[in-house]
């Protein structure tokens, strides 16, 4: 067979060749997505509380978020920083968890939340 192939160089140059274009022509008609929908496994809220200590940052915002979000089905760690104005939470949804459920029912509970201080910015 080997040797078949090895005298036949033209036809072997041409059947690889057809495997080539062949090959080409699949790849160009599979479809794609420009923008594929990934919904992330982790959010990030970022608080603004400006002129405020990191103690009182803790106490009315960080502890209470943390609170409500440990409530929300779904969520696997939670971890957080309280510095001087502003507060961080980062949050992570297990991975059999509908993220799109869970990041919904955080968005609404850190709005309501926010909704609670006049002076403070939640942003996602």
């Amino acid at each position: 067979m080997i040797k078949y192939i090895v005298r036949k160089q033209k036809i072997t140059l041409i059947f690889f060749g057809m495997c080539i274009l062949l090959g080409l022509f699949n790849f160009t008609s599979l479809p794609k997505q420009e923008q594929p929908d990934v919904i992330p496994m982790t959010a990030s809220v970022t608080t603004i509380y400006p002129g405020a200590s990191p103690e009182r940052i803790e106490q009315t915002i960080t502890k209470i978020m943390e609170q409500k979000i440990k409530a929300v089905q779904g969520v696997k760690t939670i971890s957080s920083t309280s510095s001087k104005g502003q507060s961080s939470i980062i949050i992570e949804a297990l991975n059999d968890a509908d993220p799109t459920k869970v990041w919904l029912i955080f968005v609404q509970r850190c709005r309501m939340h926010n909704l609670s201080f006049q002076r403070m910015r939640c942003s996602l």
